[in-house]
């Protein structure tokens, strides 16, 4: 039995492979992000998660959609109108747990450090973002 997410049809559009790939490759990337986030010790832990809430909400449902497109493409039944179909619930998806995890975001505890000096650097909620922080924020970019 093939990996859920790993059985893309060999008859599909090329299109259809490198989106499905792009996307499986942002999930897998926000799976090791939140172990990252949950194995490495930070002072901002909450912060950090913070940031990952949408990214881990909306890799949940694209996932979920991911497998049944790729169930109907290895039967056969995956239509331009289903593909459709499938690509309009990612969206609505997306949005919803964007916007849940903004809330998440805007609920969460900052940091109370402030800025010293000539200190650079990007600062979100009183945290100066280090290279994790970066990371999951480019692939909330990548994500859309």
């Amino acid at each position: 039995m093939p990996f859920p997410l790993a059985s893309i049809p060999r008859d599909a559009s090329p299109r259809l492979r490198g989106l499905q790939i792009c996307q499986l490759s942002i999930i897998g990337l926000t799976g090791v992000c939140t172990l990252l986030a949950a194995v490495v010790p930070y002072k901002h832990k909450a912060f950090t998660f913070s940031l990952l809430y949408s990214l881990i909400l909306t890799s949940i449902t694209s996932g979920i959609l991911i497998n049944k497109e790729q169930k109907a493409g290895l039967a056969g039944t995956l239509t331009k109108d289903r593909y459709a179909k499938y690509q309009l619930w990612k969206l609505l998806a997306g949005f919803a747990m964007y916007f849940i995890g903004f809330i998440g975001f805007v609920a969460s505890p900052g940091g109370n450090e402030h800025q010293k000096g000539n200190e650079q650097g990007l600062w979100l909620n009183g945290v100066k973002c280090t290279s994790l922080h970066s990371s999951i924020i480019w692939l909330n970019v990548f994500n859309w």
